[in-house]
């Protein structure tokens, strides 16, 4: 859990991708389910979840719904700013239980 990683994108060219920085683990897959949120330059404002990663340096993160255009295009670019391990916009706690039990009056 928590922060996987922060860094500046490098060069990207669609809305399905974005290439790490060089201190990426090269490792396969090895940011498969976290999600990434774009926080500065192109394609900002996006949060996504990564489907997969290759084994490459750079590292280049195959995102599971393309960017959209908020405002700030919807290619991250280089120098694109991005941290991964950051909670997903559609998470919401819809199960909650709650347990009574009674206690005795003093």
């Amino acid at each position: 859990g928590g922060l996987k990683l922060g860094g500046t994108a490098g060069a990207t060219t669609n809305n399905t991708t974005i290439s790490l920085q060089a201190e990426a683990s090269p490792e396969l897959n090895y940011y498969q389910n976290y999600c990434i949120g774009i926080y500065d330059g192109d394609a900002r404002f996006n949060t996504r979840v990564i489907s997969s990663s290759t084994y490459a340096n750079p590292t280049v993160a195959t995102v599971s719904r393309a960017f959209t255009d908020k405002g700030y295009t919807d290619v991250p670019k280089s120098g694109s700013l991005y941290k991964i391990g950051v909670v997903n916009p559609g998470f919401e706690i819809n199960d909650i239980t709650i347990i009574y039990r009674a206690k005795a009056i003093k």
